[in-house]
């Protein structure tokens, strides 16, 4: 039955269209698609190319998060505003001075088709193999530079364009880490729900836990490197993108982002008993989840603005559709990879 999310998913998000600021919250829920499918396909990469234990269990979930079927959603998603940009971007009124030769309308959307195209068609690649149960050595590691690479200049695109005034140099790398952490921490909570197997044993369960601590780690870091730059730059172009997010109640979001988002999930992973545990495993997991999306939204939310019921409609629909991708992957998938590759 899974499948038939994608039915309601894709009635929920298309009435979103109805309402006047309907394309910046279908903008906003397909940037969110879009940083949970780059962070699986980051993570089946990876998972390709070290052939890692922790990985056998959780491969089929990233395959089916980061896959064609994901991809395919978000570029629905996307269709408004790829249609009509100056509903969605300022620059695309003109008022891109200096910039005409990267964010021209024609161009952007050529490029956003090609990034959804070619990660569609490098998952594909990976899932082949993988039904062969098998590795995609030879692809992984320069497809995993290739997403790297794409992937900053789509987040520059998609997110740090809302606001064309902003610039950040490392704005791609925190887009990319936020989403491995957020993958990660679904397939993770997912898993510690499902799986039953004397496989998921506890050093397993460490392992899953150093992980979460890692990403979570580096997207602070990224975080607050990001801030001090921009901090002691002292320009006001960069002053401006964060004081537009310390008023209309977006401090609220950014505090709990620090406050609970951070130091929550950190202290409860430096806790071996905790990371060695199901339930507390995939409490942490389920956690992280909701700092993955809040900083997104963070992220991306203020430039589009819109109703915050009309973005939880269309946040919600576009998650019933990717989230009815699983329903095409085989259960056995993950069981038969474990024995070929344990």
């Amino acid at each position: 039955m899974g499948k038939w999310m994608a039915v309601p998913g894709l009635m929920l998000a298309a009435s979103v269209l109805l309402a006047p600021q309907g394309a910046h919250a279908l903008m906003l829920a397909a940037i969110l698609g879009a940083s949970f499918a780059l962070g699986c396909l980051l993570l089946t990469l990876l998972q390709h190319m070290v052939h890692a234990q922790w990985g056998v269990l959780l491969i089929d979930k990233f395959e089916s998060g980061g896959g064609p079927w994901s991809f395919a959603v978000v570029a629905l998603a996307m269709l408004p505003a790829w249609i009509h940009p100056a509903s969605v971007y300022d620059w695309a009124h003109g008022t891109n001075l200096g910039q005409e030769w990267w964010l021209s309308i024609a161009f952007f959307r050529w490029r956003g088709v090609f990034y959804l195209a070619t990660w569609a068609a490098l998952s594909a690649v990976l899932h082949r193999a993988t039904r062969r149960d098998s590795y995609a050595t030879d692809v992984a590691a320069p497809g995993f530079l290739f997403v790297c690479v794409t992937g900053t200049f789509a987040s520059v695109d998609w997110v740090m364009s809302l606001e064309q005034n902003f610039a950040s140099t490392v704005f791609g790398m925190l887009f990319l880490a936020a989403s491995a952490l957020g993958a990660m921490g679904v397939c993770v909570a997912m898993l510690c729900a499902k799986e039953r197997s004397s496989l998921f044993d506890q050093p397993l369960r460490r392992d899953y836990g150093n992980l979460l601590l890692t990403m979570l780690m580096l997207w602070a870091y990224l975080t607050f490197v990001q801030y001090l730059i921009c901090w002691s730059g002292n320009l006001r172009e960069e002053a401006d993108y964060f004081l537009r997010r310390a008023r209309d109640g977006w401090e609220l979001l950014g505090d709990g982002l620090v406050g609970v988002g951070f130091f929550a999930p950190f202290l409860l992973l430096i806790t071996p008993r905790v990371r060695g545990s199901r339930l507390g495993l995939g409490l942490v997991a389920a956690l992280i989840v909701p700092v993955w999306a809040g900083f997104v939204i963070w992220l991306a939310g203020p430039p589009l603005f819109a109703a915050w019921w009309l973005d939880v409609i269309a946040i919600a629909g576009v998650a019933l559709m990717v989230m009815a991708g699983y329903a095409h992957r085989p259960e056995e998938l993950s069981r038969r990879s474990v024995t070929v590759h344990a």
